[in-house]
C-alpha cells in the first residue's frame, strides 16, 4: 500500500465520482480506477459500490477513509515537523546559553518572536550555570550568554548589555537581624545559609 493509494481513495470518496477525482488529482480517470482497485485487492474488501451516477461508499470504505484520512494527516504532520531541519546547512546557527529561570519568563517568547523575524537561523539552546556560560563564551562554543549580573572581568573581554532586570525577594524567619530592613546588599548575606 502507497500513499498515493491513500490520496485517490479519499479524492474518489470526496467526490463520489471517478472522473472529477481524477480531474483533482489531475491525472486519468483510469488510472484512478487502478489504484482504487489495487487498494481493495490488497485490503480484500470493496471500498464503492459503483452506480449509474457515480460512486457510493461501502460499510468497509467509511472504515478505511477514517484511516486513510488518518494517515494521510501523519504524513503532513511528519513533513511538517521535519520542515525546519530542510536546508539546515544553509542556515546560520546561534548558540545560546542561559538560566533555566530566564525560559518561562522571558527567553520562550523572545525566541518565538526572533524566529518569526528570523527564519532563516537555527537557535541551539543550552541550560548552564553562569560559570558554565563564561567558560564556553570563551572557547567559542557559545555566540550568546544569558547568564545574570556579569562579573567586572567579563565586562573588559566581552561586550554586555542589561536587556532585562529581575527583583529578587528575600525570605528571612521573624527572628533574623535584618528582618526589618527593606534593603539589602548581598554582601551583607555572604555568611547567611540559604535554602
Amino acid at each position: 500500500m502507497e500513499l498515493r493509494h491513500l490520496r485517490y481513495f479519499v479524492m474518489a470518496a470526496e467526490e463520489r465520482n471517478i472522473s472529477r477525482a481524477a480531474t483533482r488529482l489531475n491525472i486519468s480517470q483510469p488510472a484512478v480506477s487502478r489504484q482504487i482497485k489495487d487498494l481493495e485487492e490488497e485490503l480484500g474488501v470493496i471500498l464503492f459500490a459503483r452506480k449509474r451516477d457515480g460512486l457510493s461508499i461501502t460499510e468497509a470504505g467509511v472504515t478505511a477513509l477514517a484511516h486513510a484520512k488518518e494517515m494521510l494527516r501523519m504524513e503532513q504532520a511528519l513533513g511538517d515537523s521535519v520542515g525546519a531541519f530542510r536546508n539546515a546547512e544553509s542556515k546560520c546557527l546561534l548558540r545560546i546559553g542561559f538560566l533555566p529561570t530566564a525560559l518561562p519568563g522571558f527567553l520562550a517568547g523572545a525566541l518565538r518572536r526572533f524566529n518569526q523575524l528570523h527564519p532563516d537561523v537555527c537557535i541551539e539552546l543550552h541550560e548552564q550555570s553562569p560559570r558554565k556560560q563564561e567558560l564556553e563564551l570563551r572557547k567559542g562554543a557559545l555566540d550568546l550568554a544569558l547568564l545574570g549580573s556579569a562579573c567586572p572581568k567579563l565586562k573588559q573581554d566581552f561586550h554586555v548589555e542589561a536587556i532585562r532586570k529581575t527583583s529578587i525577594a528575600l525570605l528571612l524567619p521573624d527572628n533574623h537581624r535584618l528582618r526589618n530592613r527593606k534593603r539589602i546588599d548581598l554582601a551583607e548575606l555572604a555568611d547567611e545559609p540559604f535554602l
